[in-house]
């Protein structure tokens, strides 16, 4: 009865240690980076200003998991503010909850690590500030939607293929 124990911890075991060493190579190897026009697009329509980063990458940890990278990153100022950079930010690290990913297609972000950000808020005569159109689709950004649309229900509803200028 020991040994029948024992040989199943030691699969058991084994089974964890295949899955930590697979999903540490799976992030170690993951071309990230074909993701990021998406990431850049998806990202400047939820805010409805564009947006964009130099470099990114996955990381993984015992500890902390799965690990999104993002340096570099701006959010553009609103153009009725200005034409300058809203929000800068050094280095970005999102952790995300790989469970719900790989079984659910949701992502979810368990925490956020920001390093030297720089907000600028900007209050304009009629008393509006330049953060309150944040999340806002703006009119070019909506017409962008409405071509893509129109070019991923033309292809299949697989998404767009077509790079549509910024």
């Amino acid at each position: 009865m020991k040994k029948i124990f024992k040989l199943l911890i030691m699969i058991f075991l084994a089974i964890i240690i295949t899955v930590i060493v697979g999903v540490a190579i799976l992030v170690k190897t993951f071309e990230i980076d074909r993701f990021k026009p998406r990431i850049i697009a998806e990202s400047s329509h939820l805010l409805g200003r564009r947006l964009n980063f130099k470099d990114m990458g996955l990381g993984f940890s015992l500890k902390e998991g799965v690990s999104l990278h993002l340096k570099g990153l701006t959010i553009e100022d609103d153009p009725d503010f200005g034409k300058g950079d809203f929000l800068k930010v050094e280095a970005l690290s999102l952790r995300l909850d790989i469970g719900r990913l790989l079984m659910k297609r949701q992502l979810v972000i368990l925490k956020v690590e920001i390093q030297s950000p720089e907000l600028i808020v900007i209050r304009d005569k009629e008393g509006r500030i330049n953060l309150e159109s944040l999340g806002k689709p703006s009119a070019q950004g909506a017409a962008r939607e409405i071509l893509q649309r129109v070019v991923s229900f033309n292809q299949g509803g697989w998404g767009p293929s077509v790079a549509l200028a910024q």
